[in-house]
This record gives structure tokens, sequence and C-alpha cells, in this order.
């Protein structure tokens, strides 16, 4: 994980989260330690995933080239 920080009360509020849900910037390596794909997801205090549920792809390399989505 690149980045995991806790939203202050006022972004949960205005975002609709519980308190204490975290920011998370997540990136894949593949098996040679290349970087493959770069997420970001709100994680509950509780454990999965806020907002849609789902984690939201930023950017993905392949064949050495990036796609930011």
């Amino acid at each position: 994980m690149t980045k995991d920080d806790v939203l202050s009360d006022d972004t949960c509020a205005e975002k609709g989260f519980p308190p204490e849900t975290r920011s998370q910037f997540i990136r894949y390596f593949d098996s040679n330690g290349d970087f493959v794909v770069g997420l970001h997801r709100y994680w509950l205090k509780g454990g999965g995933i806020a907002a849609s549920g789902l984690s939201d792809p930023k950017f993905i390399v392949i064949d050495d080239i990036t796609y930011f989505l």
C-alpha cells in the first residue's frame, strides 16, 4: 500500500461515510516486481469498501505503456 490516511470527520460527513473511514491508494506489482496497477478505495473501519463497494482503478501499465483511467 502506498498511501493510507484516515479521513477527517468533516470529510466523512461530507461524503456520507462513517467516522474513521480511510482513503487508501494501492499499487500492485507483477512477479518481476514491475508496477502494473494503481487503484484508490475508501476503506471502512470495520472492513469493506465504502462508496460503490469497489476499488477505483486509476492507472494500468501494459507493455510499458501507462494508461490513466
